[in-house]
């Protein structure tokens, strides 16, 4: 049972954690959703299957058994949840964007709910407040549209448009005045990607580490026949009770970070444009950290249990092989006098 409960809080951990990493670090370390999934392509699975592959050739090296291998994996999984403490370290600011999360004047919001997307400077141009087409200012703000820039003329098209004569973008301080599309970069959130890489490649690695020596504590604590069964059981709770909820109330909690929705052209609510980065790295990061948590506590307890039983198991034997031994020995004690005395007599009879 201890074992059932640990892998499903290990597949919710798991299940969890990679479904919205991708959008962790586009909102974190300012990148594209298809840059993240590569870096998570390239690095989760190569460095999960050679820590698995370490596993068990450690296994094999040093012939562990079931109590030695329990240990093995939580010490592995204790060393894995240190490293994931430090994922907080990687922490990035909020996307000023006016009227969201700063003024106008690009001063910071003290909450999110007070914010207005109309302000004077604004307030003549009949824009809509619940447009996502972002353009950056020269003075480093991210504007929700041309429009509530307050942006009155424009050069080139697509991509390497311009825009001139802005006048919010003036309130926040001197300037040329104008606007370019997309989002402003955050160069310091981008910074620090190396550094998580680096620390996802070692938390992954050392999952690896302690994954197969867990898995082969199911063929050597039950009985042979029921080896197939236990399988079948602990597939089917770690997918249906881990890889299900995990995305839903994942992502329901990470919804609640949301600070601008999108609108879909039917007039439904579309994704989300803009998160608190800095709630959704605790909600993301937190969740992930009370599931490891609980892990960590159930390695403790099987580990306990385990050592407990093999270690009683093996006592019993080793006094079952001395206790064998022993009545061989002073049951063969009198044949072999016996035998010795009558090979002497016949002998002796020989010689006579």
């Amino acid at each position: 049972m201890v074992y059932l409960i640990l892998n499903i809080l290990q597949f919710n951990s798991f299940v969890g954690t990679v479904t919205y990493e991708p959008k962790f670090m586009e909102q974190q370390f300012n990148i594209s959703i298809s840059r993240a999934i590569f870096f998570i392509g390239v690095i989760l699975l190569p460095f999960m299957v050679m820590g698995m592959f370490l596993g068990g050739f450690v296994i094999k090296k040093f012939k562990l058994q079931a109590a030695a291998m329990v240990k093995f994996a939580c010490i592995t999984y204790l060393v894995a949840y240190l490293f994931n403490l430090f994922y907080f370290a990687a922490n990035c600011e909020v996307l000023q964007v006016a009227g969201l999360t700063v003024n106008y004047s690009g001063i910071k919001e003290p909450s999110f709910l007070n914010a207005k997307p109309i302000s004077t400077c604004n307030a003549d141009c009949g824009c809509e407040d619940n447009r996502w087409d972002p353009v950056c200012g020269s003075n480093g703000i991210t504007y929700m549209s041309a429009c509530l820039a307050g942006c009155k003329a424009s050069v080139g098209s697509g991509k390497n448009m311009i825009f001139h004569s802005c006048s919010c973008v003036g309130e926040s301080g001197p300037g040329n005045f104008t606007a370019v599309l997309g989002q402003c970069p955050r160069d310091k959130c981008t910074q620090k990607l190396p550094y998580f890489l680096l620390l996802l490649s070692v938390l992954t690695f050392t999952i690896g580490l302690g994954g197969t020596p867990l898995y082969m504590i199911i063929f050597r604590s039950v009985s042979p026949e029921l080896k197939s069964f236990a399988v079948g059981i602990e597939t089917l709770c770690g997918r249906v009770l881990g890889g299900l909820p995990a995305p839903i109330y994942f992502g329901a909690l990470i919804d609640l970070t949301c600070l601008k929705w999108g609108v879909k052209t039917c007039g439904g609510s579309g994704s989300c444009r803009v998160y608190d980065t800095q709630a959704f790295r605790n909600v993301y990061l937190g969740l992930t950290a009370v599931l490891r948590f609980g892990c960590c506590l159930l390695y403790i307890i099987l580990c306990i249990l385990i050592t407990k039983r093999f270690g009683q198991q093996n006592g019993e034997v080793v006094i079952t092989e001395k206790t064998k031994v022993s009545s061989m020995k002073s049951s063969g004690s009198g044949p072999l006098k016996e035998s010795s005395h009558m090979d002497t007599a016949a002998n002796g009879d020989t010689r006579l």
